[in-house]
């Protein structure tokens, strides 16, 4: 077996890794909850181009001539003027691993971030970036890493990183029809207006991870006063919807004003959102929620998502 070396990534006029780095990307994360296969455009548009990008925490390593591992991290400010790490990218040629590739690009990307002097790593999911770009580059938000990628939460694990929350990936079917509406429900929903605004000119950090699709506002109001009851935050997954042959839209979440929960209004605005989604011609929606979060859940549950997949925080503080 040939040797490797460890170097950052490089991308300019007279030598550019980014071909290489591309197909090792595509070939890798194959089974990874969101992926789907991007371009050398979009790679360089999304990563390469955006503001948490810094080339000394992308970090290569070349056998030869050819690039057999990738791992990206990225700094994402924390209290004060701390900074927090998070690593969001790894992956290993099929053809070389179990050779400690992966274990040293991590190994080499703590140390980086360190220089930076991050007071914690995340493994992957720390808002607003996600493990394996799946938030990047078109798949939704998540916390962690898959309890099915064995091999990163396996890495991660023998670099010190500890397992916090789980959370939940859900999708609901829009073809499957839900239980019928109760005369309670029925009753409320005539003294609300449900509407949906776009959310262009807005600047929050869902707003700028999210910036290769068009985010929509999403509310139940008063329709006597006006008054916002419950609000979500939705948007079409143009590259993932292609590469399932489904239009996948992501919803991030449903918020009820405090004084307003347990009295079902949440459960009416699914409704509606599922309602108006279906009029686009919608498939499917999805979300992650946190799996002891158990009041979301069974919200989810009763607008008729469920888990497909288990993602597991895990850090690295040096506090």
């Amino acid at each position: 077996m040939s040797k490797y070396t460890i170097r950052s990534f490089r991308h300019g006029l007279l030598a550019s890794d980014l071909i290489k780095t591309v197909n090792l990307y595509n070939m890798t994360m194959i089974g990874v909850h969101g992926f789907h296969p991007v371009t050398t455009r979009q790679f360089e548009e999304h990563v390469l181009k955006s503001r948490a990008y810094k080339p000394n925490l992308f970090l290569v390593a070349q056998a030869s001539s050819e690039i057999i591992g990738i791992c990206h991290s990225s700094l994402a400010r924390g209290s004060g003027e701390n900074f927090a790490g998070s690593i969001e990218m790894i992956g290993v040629h099929p053809n070389h691993r179990k050779r400690g590739i992966g274990l040293s690009l991590i190994n080499e990307s703590i140390k980086a971030l360190r220089r930076e002097s991050v007071f914690f790593i995340d493994g992957g999911g720390t808002y607003p970036y996600s493990p394996c770009y799946s938030t990047l580059l078109d798949g939704s938000e998540r916390s962690g890493p898959e309890f099915s990628n064995k091999a990163f939460v396996g890495l991660l694990k023998k670099c010190g990183f500890k397992r916090g929350r789980t959370s939940l990936i859900m999708r609901a079917d829009l073809s499957m029809p839900l239980p019928e509406m109760s005369t309670d429900e029925i009753n409320k929903l005539s003294t609300l207006h449900y509407s949906v605004t776009s959310r262009k000119g807005k600047d929050t950090w869902l707003d700028f991870v999210f910036r290769g699709w068009e985010l929509f506002d999403s509310t139940l109001a008063d329709a006597g006063s006006s008054e916002i009851l419950t609000r979500a935050i939705f948007a079409f997954m143009p590259h993932l919807s292609a590469f399932e042959g489904k239009n996948i839209f992501a919803v991030f979440g449903v918020n009820t004003n405090e004084e307003l929960r347990g009295n079902g209004l949440a459960t009416i605005h699914f409704r509606e959102i599922r309602k108006y989604l279906r009029s686009l011609n919608a498939d499917a929606i999805e979300l992650h929620v946190y799996e002891d979060n158990t009041p979301a859940v069974r919200l989810y549950q009763k607008s008729g998502f469920e888990e497909i997949g288990r993602t597991k925080s895990m850090g690295l503080s040096f506090k």
